[in-house]
């Protein structure tokens, strides 16, 4: 269950928030087990003073040696010993589940960030799949781990300790059969599951690339089916599927080698105390009762060892996930504020929208450099087209301005301002991009125009698309600027989607407009009214 010194701290930074409730849920630990070790003595309260010929205790005085008495008094002291103990286990499943989900929103909120500030450059590094997959199914090993840490050893070891010192003091030959198998399975138990680390860090690996073909295929459909590629595409599913099904059955063979162990452990020292204690009941030194209440200690004991054994299982498979989850938490974004950086200033003697580069030169990892010592003076107002073949450099070197990337050698300024001594925010403020893809989100027409945080009117929104030569087919759209649009604008052309961009960088009014070949899926009557 080794969990490493960087995965532990983070991962108690998000347990540690949630102190007040885990507070609480040790003091249930701690009565669950206290009731544990109470509830098998109204069974001796029955055996040996209402069937047997034992004195019923003082504080039962009341009751006497009426043995129908002692038995509806069994019977009750045993309802309500169960029934707290599963009012106790109630509150601890719904304390945790509320913690739980705290602390994986957080996580999962955390890991949403990262991906989000991820430099561009590096974006292709993680497909979409396998992000996903971090942020909705390996985010929740913190929960396991955590829950299967703080509650199940603690409750479980509270349990045998306490069976432990009660039992002892009632008979310490039977004790040391009883409580000395717990270290026997675990070591044994301990040894096997170590074959689920390597399992599940797979599985995990697996789960991700599941996710990502999955993804990149239903993206393309278009061309899987122009290509009649779905036959391949099934095929390749297949293989993936028929990997995690060997990974399941191998993991499924350790844990229930793992419950093995543990069973045949325990089944022996039942066996060990029912012929000692056997004996000992034949020669009077205990009485039948007694026999019944370790008998009943084994019992628990052994869901003790059986719980305590899966949630060791469990801790080993969730740790594969649990790191997975500390490499987004841990990676240098690429794109950061300076530790000093401030917000951009507007020049108040001039107009805004300057932009220097100095030298600047970039290149991308394990590549030819696309920029070599550019030097470049635009000056506000200014409009400068790029021009050049396709990879030449010219998206690479606009997308430097809005700092997606920052360029390996040299400066870029705005105003005077260099970008990296400025904040990420106030730098972006000042920046209106459209790019070749339109990225649209799943909302209406007005919301996507009015996509940045400001507070836009209605009328703004109709203003921009106005401008932008948007306004007509918006209106002719079934609710007009109320009309919902699909994932990645699917209801949509490419040249609508287009206009909606181009609206949506006008509405900002930033006094710096970048254009990536934004007119590229428009006709050539809306390129002409978009450049007009």
């Amino acid at each position: 269950m080794r969990l490493s010194v960087s995965d532990t701290r983070h991962a108690s930074r998000y347990v540690l928030g949630q102190w007040r409730s885990l507070t609480l849920l040790v003091a249930l630990c701690f009565l669950a087990s206290g009731l544990a070790v109470v509830q098998p003595w109204p069974l001796k309260l029955l055996v040996d003073t209402a069937f047997g010929s034992e004195t019923p205790p003082e504080w039962l005085g009341l009751v006497g040696n009426d043995a129908g008495a002692l038995i509806v008094v069994a019977a009750i002291a045993s309802f309500f010993a169960y029934g707290l103990t599963s009012l106790v286990e109630v509150a601890m499943t719904y304390g945790w589940m509320r913690a739980g989900q705290r602390m994986v929103y957080d996580v999962a909120a955390d890991l949403y960030d990262k991906l989000q500030a991820r430099s561009l450059a590096h974006s292709h590094e993680r497909p979409l799949g396998d992000a996903l997959n971090r942020l909705f199914g390996d985010s929740w090993s913190l929960y396991t781990i955590s829950y299967t840490l703080l509650t199940v050893p603690l409750q479980h070891s509270l349990t045998v300790v306490a069976i432990g010192v009660v039992a002892w003091n009632t008979d310490p030959t039977l004790t040391v059969i009883a409580v000395g198998v717990v270290p026997l399975a675990t070591i044994g138990s301990y040894v096997l599951a170590q074959w689920l680390r390597r399992l599940a860090l797979n599985e995990a690996r697996l789960t991700s690339e599941i996710m990502a073909f999955v993804q990149q295929s239903l993206s393309v459909i278009p061309l899987i089916q122009s290509f009649a590629a779905a036959s391949h595409t099934h095929k390749v599913y297949r293989g993936l599927a028929e990997r995690g099904v060997d990974i399941a059955g191998r993991a499924a063979l350790v844990n229930q080698g793992v419950l093995l162990v543990g069973g045949l452990t325990i089944a022996g020292a039942t066996s060990a105390v029912l012929v000692v204690g056997g004996l000992k009941v034949l020669s009077g030194e205990i009485t039948l009762g007694v026999l019944v209440v370790f008998l009943a200690y084994l019992k628990t004991i052994n869901h003790s060892v059986e719980a305590c054994l899966t949630a060791m299982a469990k801790v080993i498979a969730a740790n594969a996930g649990l790191r997975r989850v500390c490499e987004v938490l841990e990676e240098d974004p690429g794109i950061a504020d300076a530790p000093d950086a401030v917000p951009y200033v507007k020049p108040s003697d001039a107009r805004a929208g300057r932009i220097t580069f100095e030298q600047v030169a970039f290149g991308y990892a394990g590549r030819e450099p696309v920029l070599d010592r550019i030097d470049l003076d635009i000056e506000p107002g200014q409009m400068v087209a790029l021009v050049g073949p396709s990879g030449g450099g010219k998206s690479t070197l606009v997308s430097l301005i809005p700092r997606f990337f920052d360029p390996a050698a040299g400066r870029i300024l705005i105003d005077g301002q260099d970008l990296r001594a400025l904040t990420l925010s106030s730098v972006r403020a000042q920046i209106s991009v459209v790019l070749q893809e339109p990225f649209l989100l799943p909302m209406s027409v007005a919301d996507n125009i009015a996509y940045d945080p400001k507070d836009y009117s209605r009328d703004d929104a109709v203003a921009a698309a106005v401008a932008a030569g948007a306004h007509d087919f918006i209106r002719a759209l079934p609710e007009g600027f109320d009309t919902m649009v699909g994932e990645s604008g699917a209801t949509l052309s490419g040249g609508q989607k287009q206009l909606i961009a181009i609206s949506r960088a006008l509405l900002k009014d930033a006094p710096i407009l970048i254009l990536d070949e934004p007119t590229s899926a428009l006709d050539v009557e809306t390129e002409a009214e978009v450049m007009r």
